[in-house]
């Protein structure tokens, strides 16, 4: 941390000797920051946040995510466990991270870490009474305040607790659940002029789901349509190339003289239902096992009527339910769209370059929470850069922004002491490298000129 310390201004700002920046020291800042510590900070930033910079909170999306960690599996971690890793590194213990942001620009204003072997549903409902704590900190002016969130988080339990609160809710049902809603031929939906909802028709009604009335959007969706088909067509393509791997391998077990084991018809059927497993693959991949003159045969072909049934009634679907029944059927769309804030807070999260919270160095999990926290922060910061940046009318990506801001570098020139002795000190002026056109505009956006050193 001193090297890297030694290079920035904050030796200047924040004078600091390299004994202060050993990693013992933060390892004890760290142990002074608990779990309630957190808690409290970060409700008063939150409150902050909403009073001093005025963040939109009428519409808030929640998700959860994990992160991969290299703690070696004998090391004793609450939080550290093995679980569904987003990554597929099934491997690796993870992590968890759930965050409730703005769709103002993706500012974080909750966050708990948990254990990353925990279902989201079971972390959605352990949160349920923090989250309607943290609405009467947030909208202290407002009376409607909506919570996004993805089918994972969906349980009766979940949604009664959430019942009484002041929250109300735009969601997503897991269709194959609702066949009913999924036979609605495609001619009863409506399209939209909304240009946001191009390729976009929907069908509109009311269900009793997890046990209450909600206000049930069907969507059809011609792009989600298109990147379903696409994904089938590539896992398709690779099941079939090893049926055909399984079905050489077969028949040359069952040649004279073959070496090996060979198959029996329980173990080929074992290989043949994984190959032939997953959401839809299952439905258009027909595999058969059968006998003839006494030899094991497969055969396996695509199930074509079956794709045209799943075209017609699943694929490019999604079903949404809310409680804002007074919404348009374009409102609670858009609402639901909107889930792809927290799921860039993530993606910036993930970044190796900013805001990242890999490699996590710490293994402890009052530390790991402390990680958490101070990456939450990072990830607080750089939304509020972007919306600042956004509202001067500067258009950039966050990666685009910061990567302008880190190209702003000091030099410090010295010239000749003005003391008429010949010893003198030689003073020292700081400035910036050339800026260019958009490192200017920020530079006067974000005032760095008010810290130069003269």
């Amino acid at each position: 941390m001193a090297q890297w310390y030694r290079k920035t201004p904050l030796q200047r700002w924040l004078p600091l000797s390299a004994k202060q920046l050993r990693s013992q020291r933060f390892w004890d800042a760290m142990n002074a920051v608990d779990e309630s510590a957190i808690r409290k900070i970060e409700m008063q930033l939150s409150r902050q946040l909403v009073e001093d910079f005025g963040i939109d909170v009428r519409c808030l999306c929640f998700d959860c995510t994990n992160f991969d960690t290299f703690i070696d599996s004998r090391t004793t971690s609450e939080l550290a466990r093995r679980g569904h890793a987003k990554s597929k590194r099934t491997d690796l213990r993870v992590v968890g991270l759930a965050l409730l942001v703005s769709t103002d620009f993706n500012i974080p204003l909750f966050s708990r870490v948990y254990p990353g072997n925990q279902p989201d549903s079971v972390t959605f409902g352990s949160v349920t009474q923090e989250l309607i704590e943290r609405y009467r900190v947030l909208a202290k002016n407002l009376e409607h305040v909506t919570l996004v969130f993805d089918k994972g988080n969906n349980s009766e339990e979940n949604l009664e607790a959430l019942g009484p609160s002041p929250y109300h809710v735009v969601g997503s049902l897991v269709p194959t659940q609702h066949p009913d809603l999924l036979e609605v031929p495609l001619d009863k939906f409506q399209s939209f002029q909304d240009a946001r909802l191009e390729g976009v028709t929907a069908f509109r009604t009311s269900k009793k789901v997890f046990g209450r009335h909600w206000t049930i959007v069907a969507t059809h969706s011609q792009e989600l349509l298109e990147g379903q088909l696409r994904g089938i067509a590539q896992v398709l393509g690779k099941r079939r190339r090893a049926l055909g791997e399984l079905q050489g391998k077969l028949k040359r077990s069952q040649e004279p003289g073959a070496k090996g084991k060979g198959y029996t018809f329980e173990s080929l059927e074992a290989h043949a239902q994984n190959l032939s497993s997953g959401q839809y693959i299952q439905k258009i991949l027909r595999v058969e096992i059968g006998r003839r003159r006494g030899k094991l045969q497969l055969h396996y072909h695509t199930d074509a009527q079956a794709l045209e049934k799943l075209i017609a009634t699943s694929l490019g679907r999604r079903i949404l339910f809310t409680d804002n029944h007074q919404w348009t059927t374009e409102e609670i769309i858009l609402a639901y769209r909107s889930q792809h804030h927290v799921e860039a807070a993530f993606r910036t999260m993930k970044d190796p370059h900013f805001v990242g919270w890999e490699p996590l160095y710490h293994w402890t999990d009052q530390k790991i929470r402390v990680h958490a926290f101070y990456c939450v922060l990072a990830l607080t910061l750089a939304g509020l850069l972007h919306r600042e940046a956004h509202r001067a009318g500067l258009e950039l990506s966050l990666g685009a922004l910061c990567r302008e801001l880190s190209s702003i570098c000091e030099i410090i020139n010295l010239y000749p002491s003005t003391s008429k002795k010949k010893a003198g000190r030689l003073r020292a002026s700081t400035t910036y490298t050339e800026l260019t056109p958009t490192t200017s505009r920020l530079a006067e956006i974000f005032r760095l000129h008010d810290w130069e050193a003269r």
